[in-house]
């Protein structure tokens, strides 16, 4: 359904009768590297521009956030620790789009005149950012 291949990869979603654009970047950087400035100044621009932007968060504040680390673990468990994180990564990223394509298929029942936006989905440190975990 979607390409999870480099930055700006295009995809499409089937969203009932109509297709439409889903273009998704990935923001990297370490803290305070300005990744948080350039979201909202990316997100200014593509929606003047005409886009639908959804901001995907990054997943090791979700995580972390709630209590879950891997430095408690073994060296053996850390991998499949690891391989959970990532699987949540790429599902929050593909439920977003998904979440996006339920508004798209509304607009779509509204009958507007005008042809939904394509998507650009922004990823801060999404799975295209990232070859494994450290």
């Amino acid at each position: 359904m979607e390409d999870n291949g480099l930055e700006g990869g295009k995809a499409n979603i089937k969203a009932s009768s109509s297709r439409r654009p889903v273009f998704r970047l990935a923001l990297t950087g370490g803290p305070c590297a300005g990744k948080t400035s350039a979201l909202n100044r990316i997100t200014d621009r593509l929606e003047l521009e005409g886009f639908q932007v959804v901001r995907v968060p990054e997943t090791a504040t979700i995580v972390l956030g709630g209590g879950l680390s891997p430095q408690r673990l073994s060296q053996g468990r850390q991998t499949a620790w690891q391989t959970h994180f990532i699987r949540t990564m790429i599902m929050l990223e593909d439920n977003f789009v998904q979440l996006a394509a339920v508004e798209h298929e509304d607009e779509l029942r509204a009958s507007s005149p005008h042809p939904p936006p394509p998507l650009v989905l922004i990823c801060d440190r999404g799975t295209m950012a990232r070859t494994h975990l450290s």
